[in-house]
C-alpha cells in the first residue's frame, strides 16, 4: 500500500510543487495535487507559470511574477511544515534564481528536481539559458532530479537522440553526478526503451537500479513526469527513502497511465487517483529486494 501520511506524533505530512498550471488538468500543479492526496499527503502549490494547453499542446504560457512566487513561497513557511518539495516548469532563469534562492533560504528539502523542458505533446517549453540555469542552481540543491530521456541528454550536454539505452541514460547521470562533484544528488533517468519494456535509470550514492515496466500505450501518457516526480516528493515527506519514493512512483505512474482519463483529442492525462498496491519488499530488480 501507499505510504502512510502519518509519522508517530500524528501530524499530516506535507508536500510542495512549484510549478506551472495546466489548464486542461492533466499535468503541472493540477497532477502533482491530485498525486500527494492520492498518498495522503497534504498539497501546498506556488503557481510559476499559467498555461493555456489541451491535450493536443500548448498553445501560450505566461510566467508569474517572481515577486509573487517569493511570497507566496515565504508565507507557506512562515505558517505550514514543509516536508518536502518539488519543482516542475520554471519558464526563465530569473525565475529559476528565484526559486533557488528561496529553497537555499527556507531549507526546502528534502527536494525534488523535475526539469520540464518539454510537455508531453512535444513542444518545448523553456530555452537552453533555463537548462544551463536548472543544471548550475538547482541540481547542487536537489535530493534527486528526475529527468526523461530528452531532458537528460540538455542537462547532460549529450547529442539529441543519444541516451537511447541503458549504457547511454548511465553515461548522463554520471555527467549529472560529475558536475556536482558529490553523492548527495540522486538522478533518475526516465524512459529508456527496450523491446517492449520501459526502464528508469536509478543512481543513487554510488548504487545503481533498473526499475523495469511494461511498454504502455503513448495514448494515456499526459502527466506522467508530473505524477512520478510529485509522487517520489510524496515518499519522502512521509519519510520514505529514496528507493522506496522511486519504487513507490513507477508503480503508481505505471497504473495512472493503463487507466487514463480518456478525454481529449491527443494524449489523455493519466489517472494518478487510481486503485494500486506496492508488493512488499519492492521489485526484485531494487536494492530493496
Amino acid at each position: 500500500m501507499p505510504a502512510s501520511a502519518q509519522k508517530p506524533s500524528g501530524r499530516t505530512r506535507t508536500a510542495l510543487t512549484v510549478a506551472g498550471s495546466d489548464s486542461c488538468g492533466g499535468a503541472g500543479i493540477q497532477a502533482d495535487l491530485k498525486t500527494f492526496a492520492r498518498l495522503g499527503v497534504h498539497g501546498m502549490c506556488v503557481i510559476t507559470a499559467v498555461t493555456a494547453q489541451n491535450t493536443t499542446g500548448v498553445r501560450a504560457a505566461k510566467e508569474m511574477d517572481r515577486r509573487l512566487v517569493r511570497v507566496q513561497i515565504q508565507a507557506l513557511c512562515e505558517d505550514l511544515p514543509v516536508d518536502a518539495t518539488k519543482t516542475g516548469m520554471l519558464a526563465s532563469r530569473g525565475m529559476v534564481e528565484t526559486v533557488a534562492a528561496l529553497i537555499r533560504e527556507e531549507v526546502l528539502r528534502p527536494y525534488v528536481c523535475d526539469p520540464v523542458v518539454f510537455a508531453k505533446s512535444g513542444d518545448r517549453l523553456v530555452g537552453q539559458g533555463v537548462v544551463e540555469a536548472i543544471r548550475d542552481l538547482l541540481l547542487p540543491l536537489a535530493t534527486v532530479v528526475t529527468p526523461n530521456v530528452r531532458e537528460a541528454e540538455l542537462l547532460a550536454g549529450m547529442k539529441e537522440g543519444s541516451v537511447s539505452t541503458l549504457r547511454s541514460a548511465r553515461e548522463a547521470a554520471r555527467r549529472l553526478l560529475g558536475g556536482q562533484g558529490t553523492f548527495s544528488l540522486s538522478v533518475v533517468v526516465k524512459g529508456v526503451r527496450r523491446r517492449r519494456e520501459m526502464l528508469d535509470l536509478v543512481v543513487s550514492g554510488g548504487e545503481e537500479a533498473v526499475l523495469a515496466g511494461p511498454l504502455e500505450s503513448e495514448r494515456g501518457t499526459h502527466g506522467s513526469g508530473c505524477v512520478f516526480s510529485a509522487a517520489t516528493t510524496a515518499g519522502l515527506a512521509c519519510g520514505l527513502d529514496l528507493w522506496k519514493s522511486v519504487d513507490q512512483a513507477k508503480r503508481l505512474v505505471e497504473a495512472a497511465i493503463r487507466h487514463p482519463v480518456k478525454l481529449g483529442k491527443g494524449r489523455w492525462p493519466v489517472n494518478p487517483t487510481v486503485r494500486w498496491a506496492l508488493p512488499p519488499g519492492g521489485r526484485k530488480n531494487s536494492p530493496l529486494a
